[in-house]
């Protein structure tokens, strides 16, 4: 083989390994669209079409987000712009900027797309949605901020503040305070341990002008 040959040879060589190195800085950085979006998979993404001008699938990418003890969620609807990262050139070991995604051992705090989820640990959790945000601790502790008003609730005794007024409920009885007074609804009336309630009773009562007692316990 002559030097001529064996240059050419290693000219080619060259020419193809330039070539490969091209294809994969083309791809380590793209942009594209949310194609398709799914509460376990993650999303794929539009990078182009093909010869028929059909959208051309990505693999799936994870969901973007935080898991851990402060979890995310926040899910992208479909035709937003994103940026892919694949490191090598291949968007199957890729992912969407800026966050990992979650695991079996954080799992995600929602499978709803249309609500964002934050949590911290076990207990505290806050939810927006088109109908507000509502922040709990647990079970039993909850504040609700929504167009109509605000509901603070705890072990099920409610205070409810709206445009028409407010409420307070237990499990037996309600306070209702509006424009045209205040309402008591179920349970009893009591002043410094006095029935002061709808059926209560005075004690020397007479006729005439005399003032009566002080109403029965």
């Amino acid at each position: 083989m002559s030097d001529f040959d064996e240059l050419l040879r290693w000219v080619q060589a060259l020419s193809h390994e330039l070539q490969e190195v091209k294809h994969v800085q083309a791809n380590t950085v793209r942009v594209g669209t949310i194609q398709k979006a799914d509460a376990q998979k993650g999303y794929q993404i539009n990078f182009g079409n093909d010869a028929e001008g059909k959208p051309i699938p990505s693999p799936w990418f994870p969901h973007p987000e935080q898991g851990g003890t402060h979890k995310t969620w926040q899910p992208m609807p479909e035709g937003q712009i994103v940026y892919a990262i694949c490191p090598g050139g291949d968007p199957r070991q890729g992912f969407i900027v800026p966050k990992g995604g979650f695991s079996d051992q954080n799992k995600q705090p929602s499978e709803k797309l249309d609500e964002h989820v934050e949590t911290y640990g076990d207990k505290f959790r806050k939810v927006t949605n088109k109908d507000g945000v509502t922040y709990s601790w647990g079970d039993k502790t909850s504040y609700k901020f929504g167009k109509d008003g605000i509901i603070h609730t705890v072990d099920g005794v409610s205070h409810t503040i709206t445009k028409d007024g407010i409420v307070q409920k237990t499990e037996g009885a309600a306070v209702e305070l509006t424009k045209d007074g205040t309402t008591f609804k179920d349970g009893a009336v009591k002043h410094d341990d006095r029935s002061i309630g709808k059926g209560h009773v005075h004690s020397g009562v007479q006729s005439g002008a005399a003032k009566t007692g002080q109403p029965d316990p």
